[in-house]
């Protein structure tokens, strides 16, 4: 069957379940709906009041999730949703101050805002949106999806989507909106990723796996008590930006420098299958994009601008295309600093 939390006190309060220190485990065979809130809120134990949901359909929640000191699971054998509107002030959250986040997706996850302390590990076998697409009225910026030190994404669709229609090249409003430190990605059909000024600077590099459980008692009505078994997943360690399909990576960051590292020693920081397109774009003073790492486009176009400068920091990292495509480089307010380029078959440096 299914689960459904409502809380029996709205107004006045919107939460169902509450616990200190102890850990939270919802498992439904169909669907879990969260109409109220759920939360861990935490003494002086650490790692402590995880909180899990594992759905053997959807998962939509339309409420918070917080956990002060432990960590947050959710699987879905289809879809995971956070919902968002201007009642829900505006888009519904996931919260762990001292965390990690894992969320593993059959289909599709659909994002509100997530934020944790340590790592985001996102997993969809199909793709990863923003829910939550529009501007911020108070702030006037993109409403941000993901606020962590570490983020990890995997779909196998696309990670944000396109936008082609609203007639302004800097914006996207399907991109997912991060506020990072670190990032890496891996897709088929696209990775479009935003950096909001509030993030600063963020580097593509490797980022650890992370393990979440919940541990659970089962109270029997012999008085006894049991241990079913551990609830527990994993997402690997990634590294890069890459897509595998014909799929365009875009990265553009509001207020800071772009950096692109070797997570993996393969060579590659970021590399986009087929035609797909690369853009990294590092707006705000001073703002720099770093290649530490070879950046291939397939046969699509590569376009790198900087508001201050862009460099290679290695004689043996590449900028290369193949076939038609194009190199665009910018440094709007600074230098160009190029140990090589290829593209495909000759090697000039530019200094």
């Amino acid at each position: 069957g299914s689960i459904t939390l409502n809380s029996l006190d709205a107004p006045s309060s919107t939460t169902a379940i509450t616990t200190v220190d102890g850990d939270i485990l919802l498992v439904a065979a169909v669907d879990i709906t969260l109409n109220a809130n759920i939360v861990s809120t935490g003494t002086a134990s650490a790692n402590s009041g995880d909180i899990g949901l594992t759905a053997g359909n959807d998962v939509h929640q339309n409420e918070d999730i917080r956990t002060e000191r432990g960590d947050v699971l959710i699987t879905a054998g289809r879809d995971m949703t956070m919902a968002t509107s201007a009642a829900l002030n505006p888009v519904t959250t996931i919260d762990t101050n001292e965390g990690n986040v894992l969320i593993d997706a059959v289909r599709t996850i659909s994002l509100g805002l997530i934020e944790a302390s340590g790592t985001v590990s996102l997993n969809a076998g199909v793709d990863i949106l923003d829910t939550n697409a529009a501007i911020d009225a108070a702030t006037a910026t993109d409403r941000t999806n993901v606020r962590s030190a570490n983020l990890r994404m995997t779909a196998g669709g696309t990670i944000g989507t396109s936008d082609p229609g609203n007639g302004t090249p800097d914006r996207n409003a399907n991109a997912i909106d991060t506020e990072v430190t670190v990032l890496a990605a891996r897709s088929a059909d696209g990775i479009y990723v935003h950096e909001n000024a509030a993030g600063g600077a963020v580097t593509v590099d490797d980022v650890a796996t992370v393990t979440v459980s919940i541990d659970i008692r089962r109270a029997d009505f012999n008085s006894q008590l049991a241990d079913p078994t551990d609830t527990t997943a994993t997402l690997g360690a990634l590294s890069d930006l890459t897509t595998t399909a014909n799929g365009s990576i875009k990265v553009l960051g509001s207020n800071g420098t772009i950096t692109i590292n070797d997570g993996d020693a393969d060579g590659l920081g970021v590399s986009s299958g087929g035609t797909g397109d690369v853009l990294l774009y590092a707006r705000g003073a001073g703002s720099d994009v770093l290649i530490n790492s070879d950046v291939i486009g397939g046969t699509g176009h590569i376009t790198i601008t900087a508001e201050d400068s862009v460099q290679t920091l290695n004689s043996d990292d590449d900028i290369r295309t193949d076939g038609n495509g194009t190199v665009f480089i910018t440094a709007q307010a600074g230098s160009i600093t190029l140990n090589s380029l290829d593209a495909p078959s000759s090697t000039t440096a530019i200094t």
